[in-house]
């Protein structure tokens, strides 16, 4: 995810902060030569940007996940076999999706290794370590177990599609009270 931030960001951001430590400098020292006393504070600034910048593309990356394996879920209930519910779900993610997003990059990569005839189980593990992420390591770990004990596949991904949604939302409900309260204590 962090090589997804492009070096304009990484530009703008850098001369946000360097117009910050200005501004601060000339309101407190009334001259802008302040600001070389304040630019460590540059330095703070790139980081606490950059985790920022990580956080929200992960929880778009989550979001758009939920998507996929609701689509994933509705393809399999329909009757598909594993992996034509991918490429259906890929289809249906087109609709939602523009070309460059995460989601979008993935599922093209893994339906090009399903072409290349590797296991399903292997794709999505590949793509559970690329994304680094705990809610896909939570789904390929239910996905590969309900492939090899040949279970109930549909109700165990469709219970491990709600249990993940459901997780993300009360994530996202957290977040969402802790800015308000960060916003509240600032003031």
């Amino acid at each position: 995810m962090q090589q997804d931030i492009s070096k304009w960001a990484y530009l703008k951001a850098f001369l946000q902060g360097t117009l910050l430590i200005m501004g601060i400098s000339y309101l407190f020292y009334g001259t802008i030569l302040g600001s070389v006393l304040l630019s460590p504070y540059l330095i703070w600034y790139m980081k606490s940007w950059k985790k920022q910048m990580l956080q929200k593309k992960r929880q778009v990356f989550q979001m758009q996940f939920r998507e996929a394996i609701r689509s994933l879920s509705a393809a399999l209930n329909v009757g598909y076999s594993v992996e034509n519910a991918m490429r259906e779900a890929f289809r249906d993610l087109q609709l939602l999706y523009e070309k460059e997003d995460d989601i979008m990059r993935e599922f093209r990569y893994m339906l090009r290794q399903l072409e290349m005839n590797l296991p399903v189980e292997t794709v999505w593990k590949e793509f559970a370590s690329r994304t680094e992420d705990e809610e896909v390591r939570l789904f390929v770990t239910v996905f590969t177990m309900a492939k090899r004990t040949g279970g109930d596949m549909i109700g165990i991904i469709r219970s491990a599609v709600k249990q993940i949604g459901e997780k993300i939302e009360v994530k996202r409900e957290v977040d969402t009270i802790m800015t308000a309260k960060r916003l509240e204590f600032r003031i």
